[in-house]
């Protein structure tokens, strides 16, 4: 049985245009003149929030030019421009700055622009499902990139204090007798955790297998996921997963789109897989609090009861009856159930 979907729309924080020029961030007198360069942007980070302007409709970037921030600009505090790329249209360049310790030691000038402008760090979800597209899309690559270059501060190796290179993409043992300068290794580098997210089908094509956490809002459910192992492929997760949180068998694993997801740092990849049965018990008991199979009624009630608002963020009156919530509609899992429930199938 094979499932038409509608086609995939671009799944949010994917459309991220920029040209992220590899090759040319360890050119330093390149890199040097982006940065000064009066029309470059700046992207603010405090505690990996991002620096916005809340606006009646919508929100925009609080974007921030060289003379600005040049004063927060510190290797010995890490607080270095880390290149996100080129708009090749406009060629502005991007870049993103952790100013967490600046903010924290009251930083005059910066405070002052920011209280002027009526800025705001706030946090990734909800606010940047409020920007554009594409601005959500840097400021999420930004966010990850912050995110990796303050958590790997040290060596993995021999505990020595890294060095920041190639504009924020690389760190350096300075110990050249390091174990990390002289095998193959990913310890310098930024990691992206990869996730897969499944829709489980039943047989017939009638129902879907959601599953829910005990955290979220009363009757929200949602695919199933999980991060992918070492040494094992995107179809074998699946099967693992779903085996493991349901106790449900899938077969024919299809691939949908992917998704960047900076929360902090995963790329989804979203498919849809056919049960063998209904039934299963799931090996980790403790994984989700509950998993059921709802009929594509059922979800086409919810979509029609949420337009695609999070329910985790958008007051939902939990007393209201309600047999199923959905994700919000910026999220991939959405776009697989909503799939699905306007999708037409064929056997083959």
């Amino acid at each position: 049985m094979v499932f038409r979907f509608p086609k995939p729309k671009p799944n949010f924080f994917s459309e991220n245009y920029l040209n992220r020029h590899s090759a040319k961030r360890g050119d330093t007198e390149y890199i040097n003149n982006l940065i000064q360069n009066p029309t470059t942007r700046y992207i603010l980070f405090k505690d990996l929030n991002p620096l916005l302007k809340v606006l009646d409709k919508n929100n925009e970037v609080a974007f921030f030019n060289y003379s600005q921030i040049n004063q927060c600009f510190s290797e010995e505090k890490r607080t270095v421009p880390i290149f996100l790329g080129l708009d090749e249209e406009t060629n502005i360049s991007y870049f993103a700055i952790d100013v967490t310790q600046h903010i924290n030691e009251h930083e005059p000038t910066l405070e002052k622009i920011i209280s002027e402008n009526k800025y705001e760090f706030l946090p990734m979800r909800p606010h940047t499902f409020a920007l554009t597209p594409t601005d959500a899309a840097i400021v999420a690559q930004g966010r990850a990139m912050a995110d990796w270059n303050i958590r790997n501060t040290y060596c993995p190796a021999c505990g020595k204090k890294m060095k920041i290179v190639d504009s924020g993409h690389k760190h350096v043992c300075p110990d050249s007798e390091c174990y990390s300068n002289k095998h193959l290794n990913n310890y310098s580098y930024p990691r992206t955790d990869p996730v897969i997210i499944v829709l489980i089908i039943a047989k017939d094509g009638k129902k879907i297998l959601l599953g829910r956490h005990k955290n979220w809002t009363k009757n929200m459910y949602s695919c199933i996921a999980g991060f992918i192992e070492p040494a094992e492929s995107l179809e074998m997760a699946v099967k693992r997963e779903a085996l493991e949180e349901t106790g449900v068998i899938v077969e024919d694993v299809n691939f949908h789109s992917s998704q960047p997801w900076p929360f902090p740092n995963s790329l989804m990849f979203a498919c849809y897989a056919i049960a063998k049965d209904t039934t299963g018990e799931a090996e980790d008991a403790e994984e989700l609090e509950d998993y059921r199979w709802f009929t594509r009624q059922e979800v086409l009630d919810a979509m029609a009861e949420s337009d695609g608002k999070d329910p985790r963020t958008s007051n939902i009156d939990e007393s209201i009856p309600c047999n199923l919530r959905l994700p919000q509609a910026d999220a991939v899992a959405y776009r697989l159930i909503s799939g699905w429930a306007l999708a037409t199938r064929e056997n083959l």
